[in-house]
């Protein structure tokens, strides 16, 4: 059943109501379509405590007359399992702001001259970045396909740069381009314990995944900001990134969320470096006034393989959704997928980027694709919108005709 009132203070009156009238706290939450557990947070606030209970009562000690021992039960379980959680998230909250303040801070590179632009119209350049899962490892013996280790992504990330500035450059021979942004879509590690048997795909667990990786990432960030006058960079957390199995912490409570964090404070002193690190598990960013919503993906179903059809129903509820607080968008960009794809809407462009990883087992008995590791990369045109656009391969071996 559907929560009955949609304002919270009136939901919370209503919720001690039914508890004055004798309901227990699992029937109030029955009936309100909320938690148990939140049904008691709301029941032992100071506010409303003393109307529901006898003078002198205090929150977390009541035996309320009515209530069978399977209630009593079930709500120590709620009670006791909300706290835990909640002193775990601020041990590992006190854990990183120490981290975070004993880092040391990168000094700002020297920049290169920019070379002579073009005469044509400014563009902007956008980089994605997702699905490097980095301390995964996939083996070409196992899968038949190729390696891939902490080894290889650092290849692919190396090349990547090269590859995107070398794109970049040609277009300066026509336009100016003097921005970047970077946009991190999430599942920048593979972790450890977000699914059942994930540690047999691992080669480092995901401490020193979290450590490698903000190097490689530091160092590439570092070294783009000597070619661009503004590097703005955009992160959103993915599922890799949880912590623990679905449901055991706050979704907000991710190891993407934190590797931003950390590379943000390194490069605090890159001044033409910018950090756009939200809670939620959507953004909308501007580029050239053109607005891009930002998701992971792992919202977004798969039919048949492909998420074509439930991306073009997430792209009409959320204009729908994001209407309400007058916000609106025209290209919705995620990743998750592992596949690079493009289409258009009725106004705007659905937009997927490629991974790191490519052949792994769970593209292969999962998805049954043959998926190339890719990265996209697009320029922006203040009129125009996206005018260009590329999908850089980062397999660079060559194959056999």
């Amino acid at each position: 059943m559907g929560r009955i009132i949609s304002d919270r203070s009136a939901l919370v009156e209503q919720a001690v109501k039914m508890r004055q009238d004798g309901l227990t706290i699992p029937q109030v939450a029955a009936k309100l379509g909320a938690s148990p557990s939140t049904v008691l947070r709301w029941c032992q606030s100071p506010e409303w405590y003393s109307k529901i209970h006898s003078p002198g009562a205090k929150p977390g000690s009541e035996q309320v007359e009515g209530e069978d021992a399977d209630d009593k039960t079930a709500l120590r379980y709620y009670r006791d399992r909300c706290a835990r959680y909640e002193v775990q998230d601020d041990r590992t909250m006190l854990i990183v702001n120490k981290l975070l303040e004993s880092q040391s801070v990168v000094k700002p590179p020297q920049p290169f001259a920019l070379s002579k632009m073009g005469p044509g119209d400014p563009e902007t350049a956008v980089l994605l970045i997702s699905d490097e899962q980095i301390g995964q490892i996939a083996k070409k013996s196992e899968t038949g396909f190729y390696d891939y280790n902490i080894k290889v992504f650092e290849q692919e990330l190396r090349y990547l740069f090269d590859k995107f500035l070398y794109i970049v450059q040609l277009h300066r021979k026509s336009i100016p381009v003097k921005a970047v942004h970077i946009f991190f879509l999430g599942d920048n590690l593979e972790n450890e314990s977000v699914f059942a048997g994930q540690p047999f795909e691992i080669e480092l667990d995901v401490m020193e995944q979290f450590f490698v990786g903000i190097e490689l990432i530091t160092w590439f960030l570092v070294e783009l900001s000597r070619h661009f006058d503004e590097v703005h960079t955009h992160w959103t957390s993915g599922n890799h990134g949880r912590l623990g199995r679905i449901g055991e912490h706050k979704w907000t409570v991710n190891w993407d969320y934190l590797f931003a964090k950390f590379i943000e404070q390194k490069l605090s002193a890159c001044k033409n470096v910018t950090f756009d690190i939200p809670k939620k598990w959507w953004n909308i960013v501007p580029v050239e006034g053109w607005k891009f919503l930002v998701i992971h993906g792992e919202d977004i179903r798969r039919y048949m393989k492909f998420p074509w059809y439930d991306t073009a129903r997430f792209d009409a509820d959320y204009s729908k959704i994001l209407q309400s607080i007058g916000e609106t968008f025209t290209y919705l960009m995620f990743a998750h997928h592992h596949v690079p794809i493009q289409w258009d809407s009725p106004y705007g462009e659905r937009i997927a980027n490629g991974t790191f990883v490519g052949y792994n087992v769970w593209a292969l008995k999962r998805l049954r694709a043959s998926v190339r590791p890719s990265q996209m990369m697009f320029m922006v045109h203040p009129r125009v919108g996206i005018a260009s656009r590329y999908i850089i391969r980062l397999d660079t071996k060559e194959k056999k005709k």
